[in-house]
């Protein structure tokens, strides 16, 4: 066995009695963070939330799609089975996913998977423009992707229905910068069903100052 996998052992314990001995691990977790995959930075680092507290998720973009049952049933675990009580979307300036849009035929998955975020940057089009730098424009279509995902997370039938039973659920939308090292609140703080549309508007005024 070469000396890269001697460092991992395996699993002696019987099954049942791993998972009662961690059980600690999970029943302390607080947070879901939902974030790309393109960021590297753990959320433990930026936020200095403990390990033992936080569940990450990560995709393309950090999209949620109402039709994609990992999501859903991430979605499902956390809320119902860990009780987590916050969502954290976070996205990160200078993403490589927001340079340009996929288009090499090879591409093809990436572009689908991609395009609510296309439609995101035809939606804000007139209003990204005002912003004569390119770099500036990226990184307000990246508040504006995170804003738009809040929105899409909380019309999930798996967070209405938390909200419907009176359980409490809050999300909220955050935004890295690597060059200076600092996380963005962007405004967008949702607890109820009520809370979406107002949030929304509070948010997108705050990142292009226009609704």
């Amino acid at each position: 066995m070469s000396a890269q996998f001697q460092r991992y052992r395996p699993i002696n314990q019987p099954m049942p009695d791993y998972v009662r001995a961690n059980a600690h691990d999970t029943a302390q977790i607080k947070y879901l963070w939902i974030g790309c995959i393109d960021n590297h930075v753990l959320p433990t680092t930026l936020m200095g939330i403990p390990n033992h507290e936080v569940l990450v998720y990560k995709n393309l973009a950090h999209q949620i799609n109402h039709t994609d049952l990992n999501c859903l049933s991430m979605l499902q675990y956390a809320f119902q089975i860990l009780g987590v009580k916050k969502v954290i979307v976070c996205g990160h300036y200078d993403c490589n996913l927001l340079e340009s849009e996929a288009q090499s035929p090879a591409l093809e998955l990436i572009e689908s998977w991609l395009h609510p975020l296309y439609q995101t940057r035809q939606k804000y089009h007139h209003h990204l423009q005002v912003f004569q730098s390119p770099a500036l424009r990226r990184h307000k279509l990246c508040e504006l992707n995170v804003i738009e995902q809040v929105i899409q997370l909380a019309r999930t039938t798996v967070v209405q229905s938390r909200w419907q039973q009176h359980q409490k659920l809050t999300l909220q939308g955050l935004v890295y910068a690597p060059d200076d090292n600092v996380v963005h609140d962007l405004a967008i703080d949702i607890a109820a069903e009520a809370d979406i549309m107002p949030a929304y508007r509070t948010a997108v005024l705050n990142s292009i100052g226009i609704f």
